[in-house]
Protein backbone atom coordinates (compact mmCIF):
# COMPACT_ATOMS: atom_id res chain seq x y z
CA UNK A 1 0.00 0.00 0.00
CA UNK A 2 1.03 3.58 -0.90
CA UNK A 3 2.42 5.42 2.33
CA UNK A 4 0.10 8.44 1.88
CA UNK A 5 -2.95 5.90 1.12
CA UNK A 6 -2.22 4.45 4.07
CA UNK A 7 -1.78 8.10 5.99
CA UNK A 8 -5.69 8.61 4.60
CA UNK A 9 -7.45 5.03 5.55
CA UNK A 10 -6.28 5.69 9.41
CA UNK A 11 -7.31 9.54 8.94
CA UNK A 12 -4.27 10.65 9.74
CA UNK A 13 -4.87 14.29 8.71
CA UNK A 14 -1.83 16.36 9.93
CA UNK A 15 0.75 14.80 7.78
CA UNK A 16 3.92 17.08 7.83
CA UNK A 17 4.89 18.54 4.55
CA UNK A 18 8.48 17.20 5.05
CA UNK A 19 6.81 13.75 5.75
CA UNK A 20 5.42 14.29 2.39
CA UNK A 21 8.38 15.88 0.61
CA UNK A 22 10.48 13.03 1.49
CA UNK A 23 8.18 10.32 0.15
CA UNK A 24 7.61 11.77 -2.90
CA UNK A 25 11.54 12.00 -3.42
CA UNK A 26 11.57 15.89 -3.18
CA UNK A 27 13.60 16.45 -0.23
CA UNK A 28 17.12 15.53 -1.26
CA UNK A 29 18.81 16.93 1.92
CA UNK A 30 20.60 13.97 4.46
CA UNK A 31 20.24 15.94 7.46
CA UNK A 32 16.97 16.97 6.49
CA UNK A 33 16.20 13.34 5.68
CA UNK A 34 17.65 12.01 9.23
CA UNK A 35 15.73 14.78 11.13
CA UNK A 36 12.54 14.08 9.46
CA UNK A 37 12.85 10.12 10.19
CA UNK A 38 12.84 10.92 14.12
CA UNK A 39 10.05 13.01 13.50
CA UNK A 40 8.08 11.05 11.79
CA UNK A 41 8.33 8.17 13.88
CA UNK A 42 7.66 10.02 17.39
CA UNK A 43 5.00 11.62 15.73
CA UNK A 44 2.79 9.00 14.22
CA UNK A 45 3.81 5.99 16.87
CA UNK A 46 0.79 7.44 18.53
CA UNK A 47 -1.58 5.62 15.71
CA UNK A 48 -0.16 2.08 16.31
CA UNK A 49 0.74 1.85 12.68
CA UNK A 50 4.08 3.44 13.36
CA UNK A 51 6.27 -0.85 11.72
CA UNK A 52 4.10 -0.50 8.51
CA UNK A 53 4.57 3.16 7.93
CA UNK A 54 8.59 3.14 8.89
CA UNK A 55 9.03 0.17 7.17
CA UNK A 56 8.06 1.88 3.37
CA UNK A 57 9.20 5.41 4.94
CA UNK A 58 12.31 4.14 6.31
CA UNK A 59 12.96 1.94 3.17
CA UNK A 60 12.70 5.53 0.75
CA UNK A 61 15.73 6.84 3.30
CA UNK A 62 17.41 3.48 2.34
CA UNK A 63 17.07 4.60 -1.52
CA UNK A 64 18.57 7.78 -0.79
CA UNK A 65 21.47 7.09 1.39
CA UNK A 66 22.77 4.83 -1.80
CA UNK A 67 21.85 6.78 -4.43
CA UNK A 68 22.58 10.42 -3.10
CA UNK A 69 26.33 10.19 -3.35
CA UNK A 70 26.32 9.28 -7.10
CA UNK A 71 23.55 11.51 -7.97
CA UNK A 72 24.52 14.63 -5.90
CA UNK A 73 27.79 14.51 -5.63
CA UNK A 74 27.62 14.43 -1.22
CA UNK A 75 28.40 11.91 1.23
CA UNK A 76 26.22 9.59 2.61
CA UNK A 77 24.71 9.36 5.74
CA UNK A 78 27.02 8.90 8.97
CA UNK A 79 28.75 5.54 9.90
CA UNK A 80 26.17 3.57 11.70
CA UNK A 81 29.19 1.33 14.00
CA UNK A 82 33.00 0.56 13.25
CA UNK A 83 34.45 -2.60 11.56
CA UNK A 84 33.79 -5.44 12.03
CA UNK A 85 38.00 -7.45 12.76
CA UNK A 86 39.06 -10.50 13.22
CA UNK A 87 42.39 -9.75 15.03
CA UNK A 88 44.48 -11.14 17.19
CA UNK A 89 45.32 -8.65 19.85
CA UNK A 90 46.27 -7.77 23.58
CA UNK A 91 45.05 -4.27 23.90
CA UNK A 92 41.38 -3.75 24.22
CA UNK A 93 37.84 -3.13 25.97
CA UNK A 94 35.50 -6.06 26.43
CA UNK A 95 31.57 -4.59 26.72
CA UNK A 96 28.65 -6.20 27.73
CA UNK A 97 25.00 -5.08 28.56
CA UNK A 98 21.85 -6.04 30.32
CA UNK A 99 18.36 -4.86 28.52
CA UNK A 100 14.90 -5.42 29.20
CA UNK A 101 14.39 -7.01 26.12
CA UNK A 102 15.17 -7.86 22.41
CA UNK A 103 14.20 -4.52 20.68
CA UNK A 104 16.28 -1.12 20.18
CA UNK A 105 12.85 0.28 19.79
CA UNK A 106 10.67 -0.30 22.62
CA UNK A 107 13.43 -2.08 24.96
CA UNK A 108 15.80 -0.09 27.72
CA UNK A 109 19.41 -0.95 28.96
CA UNK A 110 19.52 -2.04 32.39
CA UNK A 111 23.43 -2.65 32.75
CA UNK A 112 26.57 -1.31 31.21
CA UNK A 113 29.55 -3.21 32.01
CA UNK A 114 33.27 -3.04 30.38
CA UNK A 115 36.52 -4.61 31.11
CA UNK A 116 40.13 -2.50 30.27
CA UNK A 117 42.89 -5.05 28.84
CA UNK A 118 46.35 -4.63 28.42
CA UNK A 119 48.96 -6.98 27.24
CA UNK A 120 46.35 -9.38 28.13
CA UNK A 121 45.32 -9.07 31.11
CA UNK A 122 42.69 -7.15 32.71
CA UNK A 123 43.43 -3.72 34.31
CA UNK A 124 40.21 -1.59 35.53
CA UNK A 125 36.34 -2.56 35.24
CA UNK A 126 33.49 -0.22 34.83
CA UNK A 127 29.91 -1.56 35.94
CA UNK A 128 27.36 0.72 36.12
CA UNK A 129 23.06 -0.79 36.86
CA UNK A 130 20.92 2.02 34.62
CA UNK A 131 17.15 2.70 35.83
CA UNK A 132 15.06 2.00 32.53
CA UNK A 133 12.29 4.37 33.33
CA UNK A 134 10.32 1.15 32.54
CA UNK A 135 9.39 -2.02 34.71
CA UNK A 136 11.02 -4.86 33.74
CA UNK A 137 9.05 -8.30 34.07
CA UNK A 138 9.68 -11.58 36.14
CA UNK A 139 11.61 -13.37 33.21
CA UNK A 140 14.24 -10.60 33.53
CA UNK A 141 14.53 -10.32 36.81
CA UNK A 142 14.96 -14.28 37.49
CA UNK A 143 17.53 -14.29 34.36
CA UNK A 144 19.96 -11.31 35.74
CA UNK A 145 19.31 -11.34 39.38
CA UNK A 146 18.14 -7.61 38.73
CA UNK A 147 15.35 -6.26 40.49
CA UNK A 148 13.18 -3.50 40.09
CA UNK A 149 13.69 -2.16 43.18
CA UNK A 150 17.66 -2.45 42.53
CA UNK A 151 16.76 -0.34 39.41
CA UNK A 152 14.34 2.14 41.22
CA UNK A 153 18.17 3.50 43.35
CA UNK A 154 19.89 4.01 40.00
CA UNK A 155 20.38 6.67 37.50
CA UNK A 156 18.93 6.80 34.21
CA UNK A 157 20.83 6.54 30.79
CA UNK A 158 21.56 9.98 30.54
CA UNK A 159 23.41 10.42 33.63
CA UNK A 160 25.88 7.16 32.53
CA UNK A 161 26.04 6.19 29.02
CA UNK A 162 28.88 8.98 28.86
CA UNK A 163 30.67 8.03 31.41
CA UNK A 164 30.81 4.27 29.87
CA UNK A 165 31.64 5.88 26.57
CA UNK A 166 35.01 7.73 28.13
CA UNK A 167 36.27 4.50 29.93
CA UNK A 168 36.11 2.35 26.54
CA UNK A 169 37.93 5.44 24.96
CA UNK A 170 39.61 4.79 21.75
CA UNK A 171 40.20 1.15 22.17
CA UNK A 172 39.11 -1.62 19.56
CA UNK A 173 35.84 -2.96 21.65
CA UNK A 174 35.23 -7.44 22.18
CA UNK A 175 31.93 -9.01 22.65
CA UNK A 176 30.06 -11.71 21.94
CA UNK A 177 27.13 -10.85 19.50
CA UNK A 178 28.53 -7.62 19.96
CA UNK A 179 26.44 -5.94 17.16
CA UNK A 180 23.39 -6.52 19.86
CA UNK A 181 25.42 -4.29 22.36
CA UNK A 182 26.26 -1.85 20.46
CA UNK A 183 22.78 -1.02 18.47
CA UNK A 184 21.41 -0.44 21.91
CA UNK A 185 24.23 1.67 23.01
CA UNK A 186 24.18 3.61 19.94
CA UNK A 187 20.25 3.22 19.84
CA UNK A 188 20.78 5.54 23.33
CA UNK A 189 23.73 7.63 22.33
CA UNK A 190 21.48 9.07 18.83
CA UNK A 191 18.41 9.49 21.36
CA UNK A 192 20.63 11.59 23.48
CA UNK A 193 21.88 13.51 20.16
CA UNK A 194 25.57 12.46 21.46
CA UNK A 195 28.08 10.91 18.88
CA UNK A 196 27.62 7.12 18.45
CA UNK A 197 30.34 4.44 19.23
CA UNK A 198 32.23 3.81 15.89
CA UNK A 199 34.98 1.86 17.33
CA UNK A 200 36.08 -1.03 15.70
CA UNK A 201 34.90 -4.09 16.79
CA UNK A 202 35.89 -8.04 17.31
CA UNK A 203 32.90 -10.31 17.52
CA UNK A 204 34.08 -13.59 19.51
CA UNK A 205 30.81 -14.91 18.03
CA UNK A 206 31.71 -14.90 14.60
CA UNK A 207 35.48 -15.82 15.71
CA UNK A 208 34.28 -18.85 17.05
CA UNK A 209 32.23 -20.00 14.32
CA UNK A 210 35.77 -20.01 12.35
CA UNK A 211 37.51 -21.77 15.00
CA UNK A 212 35.79 -24.43 16.97
CA UNK A 213 34.22 -25.97 14.24
CA UNK A 214 33.34 -29.31 16.44
CA UNK A 215 31.19 -27.68 18.77
CA UNK A 216 27.01 -27.72 17.86
CA UNK A 217 26.66 -24.41 18.29
CA UNK A 218 28.62 -20.81 19.47
CA UNK A 219 26.19 -19.59 22.14
CA UNK A 220 28.30 -18.05 25.21
CA UNK A 221 26.92 -20.09 27.02
CA UNK A 222 28.23 -23.71 25.05
CA UNK A 223 31.49 -21.66 24.90
CA UNK A 224 31.75 -21.45 28.66
CA UNK A 225 31.28 -25.02 29.12
CA UNK A 226 33.38 -26.15 26.10
CA UNK A 227 36.48 -24.31 27.91
CA UNK A 228 35.28 -25.71 31.36
CA UNK A 229 34.63 -22.30 32.90
CA UNK A 230 31.44 -20.96 35.14
CA UNK A 231 29.36 -18.60 35.12
CA UNK A 232 27.41 -17.89 38.87
CA UNK A 233 25.02 -15.37 37.44
CA UNK A 234 23.63 -13.95 34.44
CA UNK A 235 25.32 -10.07 34.57
CA UNK A 236 27.12 -7.78 32.42
CA UNK A 237 30.25 -7.85 33.90
CA UNK A 238 30.36 -11.69 34.44
CA UNK A 239 30.11 -11.87 31.00
CA UNK A 240 32.57 -9.52 30.10
CA UNK A 241 35.61 -11.53 32.33
CA UNK A 242 33.95 -14.54 30.42
CA UNK A 243 34.40 -13.43 27.09
CA UNK A 244 37.66 -11.80 28.09
CA UNK A 245 39.09 -15.50 29.18
CA UNK A 246 37.29 -17.18 26.11
CA UNK A 247 39.35 -14.79 23.38
CA UNK A 248 42.48 -15.55 25.00
CA UNK A 249 41.79 -18.93 24.84
CA UNK A 250 40.94 -18.53 21.78
CA UNK A 251 44.25 -16.50 20.31
CA UNK A 252 46.05 -18.87 21.76
CA UNK A 253 44.60 -22.00 19.51
CA UNK A 254 44.85 -19.88 16.07
CA UNK A 255 48.17 -19.31 17.06
CA UNK A 256 49.02 -22.66 18.04
CA UNK A 257 47.35 -24.29 15.37
CA UNK A 258 48.10 -21.57 12.55
CA UNK A 259 44.01 -20.91 12.13
CA UNK A 260 43.46 -18.92 8.82
CA UNK A 261 40.74 -16.48 10.28
CA UNK A 262 40.65 -14.31 6.62
CA UNK A 263 39.78 -17.72 4.92
CA UNK A 264 36.05 -17.36 3.53
CA UNK A 265 35.74 -21.39 3.09
CA UNK A 266 34.61 -21.93 6.08
CA UNK A 267 31.05 -24.01 7.38
CA UNK A 268 29.11 -20.64 7.26
CA UNK A 269 29.45 -20.50 3.56
CA UNK A 270 29.21 -24.08 2.34
CA UNK A 271 26.49 -24.94 -0.44
CA UNK A 272 23.58 -26.67 0.14
CA UNK A 273 20.59 -27.82 -1.01
CA UNK A 274 17.65 -25.96 -0.16
CA UNK A 275 15.48 -29.11 -1.21
CA UNK A 276 16.77 -31.09 0.90
CA UNK A 277 15.54 -28.65 4.66
CA UNK A 278 12.13 -29.94 5.78
CA UNK A 279 10.14 -27.81 8.09
CA UNK A 280 9.36 -28.67 11.72
CA UNK A 281 5.60 -28.31 11.95
CA UNK A 282 4.87 -28.57 15.64
CA UNK A 283 7.24 -24.56 15.47
CA UNK A 284 5.23 -23.64 12.44
CA UNK A 285 2.56 -20.21 13.38
CA UNK A 286 0.15 -19.37 10.57
CA UNK A 287 0.40 -15.52 12.17
CA UNK A 288 4.24 -15.67 12.50
CA UNK A 289 6.44 -12.70 10.49
CA UNK A 290 7.89 -15.65 8.31
CA UNK A 291 4.86 -17.54 7.60
CA UNK A 292 4.33 -17.97 3.85
CA UNK A 293 7.48 -15.66 3.21
CA UNK A 294 9.68 -16.34 0.67
CA UNK A 295 12.77 -15.13 2.27
CA UNK A 296 16.68 -14.65 0.48
CA UNK A 297 19.81 -14.37 2.62
CA UNK A 298 23.23 -12.61 1.53
CA UNK A 299 26.21 -11.59 3.29
CA UNK A 300 27.80 -12.91 6.29
CA UNK A 301 26.05 -14.35 8.99
CA UNK A 302 27.56 -14.12 12.52
CA UNK A 303 24.91 -16.20 14.74
CA UNK A 304 24.54 -18.85 12.69
CA UNK A 305 25.30 -20.95 9.47
CA UNK A 306 23.50 -20.35 6.19
CA UNK A 307 21.77 -23.92 6.01
CA UNK A 308 20.73 -23.31 9.81
CA UNK A 309 19.52 -19.69 9.32
CA UNK A 310 17.28 -21.09 6.43
CA UNK A 311 16.06 -24.47 8.31
CA UNK A 312 14.78 -21.70 11.37
CA UNK A 313 12.46 -19.93 8.30
CA UNK A 314 11.71 -23.07 7.24
CA UNK A 315 10.40 -24.38 10.66
CA UNK A 316 8.31 -20.74 10.85
CA UNK A 317 6.66 -21.21 7.82
CA UNK A 318 8.45 -19.43 5.32
CA UNK A 319 10.38 -20.55 2.12
CA UNK A 320 13.99 -19.94 1.34
CA UNK A 321 15.03 -18.40 -1.97
CA UNK A 322 18.34 -19.15 -3.93
CA UNK A 323 18.24 -15.55 -5.20
CA UNK A 324 16.13 -12.26 -5.37
CA UNK A 325 13.66 -11.85 -7.61
CA UNK A 326 9.46 -10.67 -7.92
CA UNK A 327 8.43 -13.18 -5.55
CA UNK A 328 10.68 -12.01 -2.57
CA UNK A 329 8.90 -10.92 0.48
CA UNK A 330 12.46 -10.90 2.79
CA UNK A 331 16.48 -9.92 1.99
CA UNK A 332 17.85 -11.42 4.87
CA UNK A 333 20.97 -9.59 5.31
CA UNK A 334 24.33 -9.75 7.40
CA UNK A 335 24.21 -6.94 10.03
CA UNK A 336 27.85 -5.52 8.52
CA UNK A 337 26.00 -5.74 4.64
CA UNK A 338 23.23 -4.37 6.37
CA UNK A 339 24.47 -1.19 7.28
CA UNK A 340 26.76 -0.24 4.50
CA UNK A 341 26.32 2.88 3.09
CA UNK A 342 28.00 3.12 0.01
CA UNK A 343 26.30 1.81 -3.22
CA UNK A 344 29.66 0.53 -4.71
CA UNK A 345 29.89 -2.12 -1.52
CA UNK A 346 26.59 -3.77 -1.67
CA UNK A 347 26.14 -7.33 -2.75
CA UNK A 348 24.42 -8.59 -5.73
CA UNK A 349 21.78 -9.29 -3.64
CA UNK A 350 20.90 -6.14 -1.55
CA UNK A 351 21.65 -4.03 -5.04
CA UNK A 352 18.74 -6.12 -6.86
CA UNK A 353 16.61 -5.81 -3.70
CA UNK A 354 17.04 -2.43 -3.86
CA UNK A 355 16.32 -1.88 -7.14
CA UNK A 356 12.96 -3.89 -7.07
CA UNK A 357 11.86 -1.88 -4.46
CA UNK A 358 12.32 0.98 -6.43
CA UNK A 359 10.05 -0.10 -9.13
CA UNK A 360 7.12 -0.87 -6.15
CA UNK A 361 8.01 -4.37 -5.28
CA UNK A 362 6.91 -5.26 -1.69
CA UNK A 363 10.36 -6.30 -0.21
CA UNK A 364 11.45 -6.14 3.58
CA UNK A 365 15.26 -5.81 3.81
CA UNK A 366 16.33 -7.10 7.44
CA UNK A 367 19.47 -7.19 9.34
CA UNK A 368 20.62 -10.38 11.11
CA UNK A 369 20.20 -9.05 14.01
CA UNK A 370 15.92 -7.87 13.47
CA UNK A 371 15.83 -11.78 12.18
CA UNK A 372 17.35 -13.01 15.73
CA UNK A 373 14.79 -10.63 17.14
CA UNK A 374 11.67 -11.81 15.12
CA UNK A 375 12.92 -15.90 15.56
CA UNK A 376 13.17 -14.94 19.60
CA UNK A 377 9.80 -13.29 19.63
CA UNK A 378 8.29 -16.82 19.01
CA UNK A 379 7.47 -18.76 22.06
CA UNK A 380 8.65 -21.99 20.65
CA UNK A 381 12.31 -20.63 19.18
CA UNK A 382 14.65 -22.43 19.33
CA UNK A 383 17.44 -20.09 19.86
CA UNK A 384 18.37 -19.60 23.60
CA UNK A 385 21.00 -18.02 25.22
Amino acid sequence: MNILNLFKKQRIKEVDDLVVGVIEGKIKDLDVIEETLKKFQKKYSKYYIDDELSKEFESKIVHLRVNLKSIYDIEPSKKIKGNSLLSLIDDYTVIDIETTGLSTKTDKIIELSALKVRNGKIISEYSRLVNPIIKIDRFIEELTGITNKMLSREKSIEFVIESFIEFIGPDIILGHNINFDIQFINQALEELSLNLLLNDYIDTLRMSRKVYKEIPNHKLSTLIEFHGLTRDKHRALVDCILTHQIYQKTVKKVKKEGINLSSKKSRLYQKYDLSELKPNYDLIQDDHYFANKSVCFSGELVQFQRVDAAQLVINHGGKVLSGVNRNLNILILGDDEYYKSDENELSIKHKKALQLKNQGIDIDIIGESKFVEYIKGNKNSEIQD
